[in-house]
Formats: structure tokens, C-alpha cells, sequence
């Protein structure tokens, strides 16, 4: 019995899966914590690169994907606070600073970050009163 190519091409993707039962779409993939932890983690490293090459808008964009996969996870919260801080917006670093705290009230910088958020606000409220003038 001869079988013709596209027979086989046809048999092969039927036993691959790819015929038949509809995918899964990524909203219905089940969540995989150790697969979003790692993802979080690169994408603060690549994110900690743009920051230190001067680019902080990539950095942010990077510290948000990894915010999003593990919202729990104070690191990328302070790295916004930072990447917000070299783009001179005051008041959003000082909120992503305040949730760094939340998250990690007694991390080893937790004074240091406290005497910035204070100096921040001082700082987003003179740049608020010069924009009303």
C-alpha cells in the first residue's frame, strides 16, 4: 500500500497534536511561579543595563514587564524609584519607594530610602507650585 506525501505530512501532524484539539491560549495557560520568577529576574537584568546605560525610559519598560509577573517582589519597585528619580519625576519615585517599603520594610536600605522618599516630596511639591505660577 503506497501512501502519498501529503498522507504522511497529514498522519504526522495529526500525531503531533497539531490537528484536532484546539491550543491553549496564554490566558489559559496555568500560571507557573518559577517560570514568572525567572522571567522577573531578566528583565530586571536587562533592565538594570538600559538604567546604567543612561536609558531610562527601556529600563522602565523592563521593571514593569517584571512588577507584572511577580507583583510581590519589592526589587523592581525600588529600580523604577531609581530609573523615575534619573528622568527627574519626583513624585513617582517617591510612590514606587513607598511600595518598595511596603513590600520590604526592613530591607537593608530601608533608612536610606525613607530620607529620599522625604527629600522627593519636597521636591515633587516645589516642582508642583513652580508649574502653578
Amino acid at each position: 500500500m503506497r501512501r502519498t506525501i501529503a498522507q504522511w505530512v497529514f498522519a504526522g501532524a495529526l500525531l503531533a497534536g497539531a490537528i484536532g484539539a484546539p491550543r491553549a491560549t496564554a490566558a489559559q495557560d496555568p500560571p507557573n511561579p518559577g517560570r514568572d520568577a525567572f522571567l522577573a529576574e531578566k528583565n530586571i537584568e536587562v533592565g538594570e543595563f538600559y538604567l546604567k546605560k543612561g536609558n531610562a525610559d527601556a529600563a522602565m519598560e523592563r521593571f514593569r514587564e517584571a512588577i507584572r509577573l511577580r507583583p510581590a517582589y519589592a526589587r523592581p519597585y525600588r529600580l523604577m524609584g531609581q530609573a523615575h528619580e534619573k528622568k527627574r519625576e519626583a513624585a513617582a519615585a517617591a510612590e514606587f519607594y513607598e511600595k518598595y517599603l511596603e513590600l520590604a520594610p526592613y530591607a537593608e536600605d530601608a533608612a536610606k530610602i525613607r530620607k529620599t522618599i522625604e527629600k522627593l516630596k519636597r521636591r515633587a511639591e516645589a516642582q508642583k507650585n513652580r508649574r502653578r505660577k
